[in-house]
Formats: C-alpha cells, sequence, structure tokens
C-alpha cells in the first residue's frame, strides 16, 4: 500500500474530513491533503509523515513500515474492533 493510500485510510478511519486533517497535518487547505491522497502529490515531506505519526501514534509503525507490534494497529485493525463493539 503506497503512503497516500495509508493517510487517506487514516484519516477515514479516524472521521476526519480532508479540511480538519489537513489542518492536524499542517497543510494549508484541503486541496494538499486531496493531492496527497490522489497520490498527485508525489512526495510527502517528513515533517508531515511526523505530525501524522505524534497526533495517531497507533499507526506509526504501520505508516512508515506497513508492520503493526503490540499496541501499533493499522487502521484495519481498528475497524474491526469497532465492528465488534458496535
Amino acid at each position: 500500500m503506497k503512503i497516500n493510500e495509508k493517510i487517506r485510510l487514516i484519516r477515514t478511519t479516524e472521521g476526519f474530513t480532508q479540511v480538519e486533517f489537513a489542518k492536524l497535518i499542517g497543510v494549508s487547505c484541503d486541496v494538499g491533503v486531496r493531492e496527497i491522497e490522489s497520490g498527485k502529490r508525489k512526495e510527502v515531506g517528513s515533517a508531515k509523515i511526523e505530525r501524522i505519526c505524534k497526533r495517531f501514534p497507533e499507526y506509526a509503525l504501520w505508516l512508515t513500515t506497513g508492520q503493526t507490534s503490540g499496541d501499533q494497529i493499522d487502521p484495519y485493525i481498528k475497524q474491526s474492533q469497532s465492528t465488534k463493539t458496535s
């Protein structure tokens, strides 16, 4: 899974709009998030990735390596946990 797809999955799993998420990661407007998620912006700066990891530490390992471990989960795990408790 590409970084842009991972970022979109985190945003949607956490229930943020593109505008809200843009504010969280320091992008000036939702256009920046839209460009990241669509893949138009080929590179996502390390500062943005760091802000995502700080805001959503449970996804940090998965976002940067694709791995999970202990309390380091991916959005699919969180979605399945939410489904079980609903």
